[in-house]
């Protein structure tokens, strides 16, 4: 690589043009039927031609984006774009460039400190240290997004799968010898009689792993897959704890739920009789762009995604439309949501009005009370709960009537110290975490446009719950606080043209919407 490398930026100099690496990575050997890359490859190479850069070498793999110290090809591209002076660096995207933040604080060194220009041909993107403020950070946000996607799918993933374990259910595929029943239970298979007689030939002790195959063959058995068995499916069998009615996962041990072929003894037995351990395997989970995201409005069910012909589909059953069934293309479905997208745009005029009203909202709101007389109302609360506890012990007393008393004094209680927490704020921090929110809204259909079908995905999923789909169009199921803002700008943008609703402030109306909105984030900022 290194020979090739050297080569190619000698005729680069030759031919006077700037240096470039390009970089392709799929995340598992299953996409690469699809986003495959030779595909990334080719749009490299493209990419570089139109832009009259030389492309020195062509970086390629299948790796996770997620942790640092699993990308290897990453890192070393890294290194030698440093050691060699290639100030071009050629991605698909920027789910292709990172999804963790080591990753980032080094690239962003890199184009802020060392003169390197990233290139983004999807996406159309060009970022270097004179780039804007406004594509820096749209960039940083969607590298972020999919970091915190992928640590939110990865830990949803161990809840579920540490869940079933302690159930007692495996969270792995069935082994030839069992299968789930639709409850999710391991029985055994038709394999049943086949894996039997594996276990008891090879625990008689007069036979090798070498004979166990040849009489395997001779016997006409099978893998589940159709073919025949060798050396190491057949010791991974033999040496899996499963069969013997317990599991590992997470470095934790499980009892399972179900019938063991063989005793744990005599499976120990046969363990240390092979000398070998057990080396469990990780499940697969492959996810689309809107899986467990998209909602009919009939019945509130889920549309499940399917690959069909290389296209993937959205499907639903409607038990309340006589179990209609209709699919989505994810083009479609994603058109659908541009449009919805649309109307949730917040602009510079109204974001300024909401940020200045919002200031004088907190300044009232933490001027307006007297601190000192909520505190001697309080004392003067608890002086008297005490005075009535001390009651309980005179036999005259009605008891039913003291604790109605005392329950009304707590009550009045509660009730001032929740009025105390709301005042007893810093003030410039709240308005600053409203501000942050604010222009992280205002950014929102800059880093939406410009983002991939799965990083749409993405970005939708950290605001959002779900998508309601009707006839009539969708609606997003905003996540506090963006539900605060974003929820009123479609009703306004339904009502009104967009230019009439945030650049005519002096209306009654809609300052009055301003100020509601207004007490909703006051309120959430100082829950939050």
């Amino acid at each position: 690589m290194r020979k090739i490398i050297v080569e190619n930026l000698i005729e680069a100099k030759n031919q006077t043009k700037p240096t470039a690496f390009a970089f392709g990575r799929i995340s598992s050997a299953n996409q690469e039927d699809g986003m495959s890359l030779s595909y990334q490859d080719e749009k490299g190479i493209n990419y570089a031609t139109r832009k009259e850069l030389y492309l020195v070498y062509s970086f390629s793999v299948t790796e996770t984006g997620y942790k640092h110290n699993e990308r290897q090809v990453f890192n070393e591209m890294l290194d030698l774009a440093e050691e060699f002076n290639v100030k071009h660096l050629i991605f698909k995207n920027t789910d292709r460039l990172s999804r963790n933040l080591h990753d980032l604080l080094k690239i962003e060194d890199l184009y802020e400190n060392h003169g390197v220009t990233l290139h983004f041909y999807d996406q159309g993107k060009v970022i270097s240290a004179g780039s804007t403020y406004d594509d820096k950070w749209v960039i940083k946000l969607l590298i972020l997004l999919a970091e915190k996607y992928s640590g939110d799918i990865s830990e949803k993933v161990r809840a579920a799968h540490r869940c079933k374990a302690e159930r007692g259910i495996p969270v792995f595929r069935p082994p030839i010898g069992y299968r789930l029943t639709p409850e999710k239970n391991y029985i055994f298979d038709e394999h049943e009689e086949q894996v039997r007689w594996f276990f008891d030939t090879f625990d008689s002790g007069n036979y090798s792993l070498s004979e166990m195959v040849r009489l395997a063959t001779e016997h006409g058995f099978r893998t589940r897959n159709g073919n025949v068995w060798h050396k190491g499916t057949l010791h991974h069998m033999l040496t899996s704890p499963i069969y013997a009615g317990f599991f590992v996962y997470g470095g934790n041990e499980y009892n399972g739920s179900y019938t063991p072929y063989v005793t744990r003894e005599r499976f120990e037995a046969r363990l240390k009789r092979m000398s070998s351990n057990f080396i469990g395997w990780s499940d697969t989970i492959r996810s689309y762009a809107f899986s467990r995201f998209v909602y009919c409005d009939h019945c509130g069910c889920v549309y499940i995604p399917e690959l069909k012909k290389g296209k993937v589909l959205y499907g639903h059953c409607c038990k309340k439309q006589n179990n209609k069934r209709s699919y989505y293309n994810e083009t479609a479905l994603l058109k659908i949501i541009d449009q919805e997208m649309e109307k949730h745009v917040l602009s510079e005029d109204f974001a300024e009005e909401i940020k200045k009203m919002f200031t004088r909202t907190v300044t009232v709101k933490t001027q307006e009370v007297d601190q000192n007389k909520i505190h001697d109302e309080i004392r003067l609360l608890k002086i008297k709960q005490q005075r009535l506890y001390r009651l309980y012990a005179e036999e005259d007393t009605a008891l039913d009537s003291l604790r109605a008393v005392i329950s009304g004094y707590q009550e009045k209680i509660d009730q001032l110290e929740r009025t105390l927490k709301k005042v007893n704020v810093n003030a410039q921090d709240v308005i600053i975490k409203v501000a942050e929110l604010i222009d992280g809204i205002r950014q929102l259909p800059k880093a939406y446009k410009i983002a991939t079908p799965e990083q749409k995905g993405r970005l939708l999923r950290s605001m959002a719950s779900g998508l309601i789909l009707s006839p009539e169009g969708a609606e997003i199921k905003w996540l506090p606080p963006y539900d605060i803002i974003l929820s009123p700008l479609k009703e306004n943008a339904t009502q009104h043209t967009p230019s009439s609703v945030r650049h005519r402030p002096k209306i009654r109306g809609v300052r009055n919407e301003t100020r509601i909105l207004c007490e909703n984030l006051y309120k959430w900022a100082i829950v939050a």
